[in-house]
């Protein structure tokens, strides 16, 4: 198998259904070959995965489980190392992962889920795993751009010892029972409150005077009992002839 520009092979993986094979070369470059059913047909160049942005070697390669996606690792010239994924069937990038300010060695896709495992020069292994949308689980969750300062609850996080949390439970349930044992009295009447002033009756409350008009024009004697019967109502007394 030729290689252009004859670069020196680092390293070489082969897809999980074996029709894609990775060259890992020192040029900066990735080179996706499909690899026909016949053993005796070579390989032919599918894609070249680059970056033409950063200008930093690849350290490893490797396939996803399902065979969907290459992953990539290298160090930038700032020190930190960076993921880069792209797509097996056109070769366009998919995603970039920047990680912390050390250097990655190794890498090595899960065959089932999607994780990836990176190997770093301090001696940890960093799990990438995908995005949560956290939104799915938490309808109100909001995403912060930046750190907020949180001021808490007086009690909000107070320990507290289970003999007290069983103080309280029990408490409950007594208030409860008490609650519900209570006899409800469906007899008696309230009065309203608007009749429980002492300075006040229901009758002046709900004083309405009353005149009593004719139609037909009263004579004398009906004039002045019907002016004395209104001066009596508008004084409020009794009125003697």
């Amino acid at each position: 198998l030729a290689v252009p520009g004859s670069p020196s092979c680092r390293g070489l993986a082969l897809g999980r259904t074996g029709a894609t094979l990775l060259a890992h070369g020192a040029d900066r470059a990735l080179r996706l070959y499909a690899v026909p059913p016949a053993p005796a047909d070579p390989p032919r160049l599918a894609h070249t995965l680059a970056d033409p942005v950063v200008d930093a070697a690849w350290v490893h390669a490797c396939f996803s489980g399902e065979g969907e996606y290459v992953a990539a690792g290298r160090v930038t010239p700032h020190g930190r190392y960076e993921l880069c994924l792209w797509h097996v069937d056109d070769g366009s990038l998919a995603d970039r992962l920047p990680g912390p300010r050390v250097g990655v060695t190794g890498l090595s896709w899960h065959p089932a889920r999607s994780f990836l495992a990176a190997s770093t020069s301090d001696g940890l292994v960093d799990m990438w795993g995908p995005r949560m949308d956290w939104k799915a689980f938490a309808p109100a969750f909001r995403a912060l751009e930046m750190n907020v300062v949180y001021i808490e609850r007086e009690d909000e996080f107070d320990k507290v010892s289970e003999a007290d949390e069983r103080k309280e439970r029990l408490r409950l349930e007594r208030e409860a029972e008490r609650a519900e044992a209570e006899d409800v009295d469906v007899v008696t009447v309230e009065r309203v409150a608007v009749f429980d002033s002492d300075g006040e009756s229901e009758s002046e409350v709900f004083y309405i005077p009353t005149v009593v008009r004719t139609l037909t024009k009263p004579s004398g004697d009906a004039q002045r009992r019907k002016l004395e019967a209104e001066e009596k109502n508008r004084r409020g007394g009794v009125f003697n002839e």
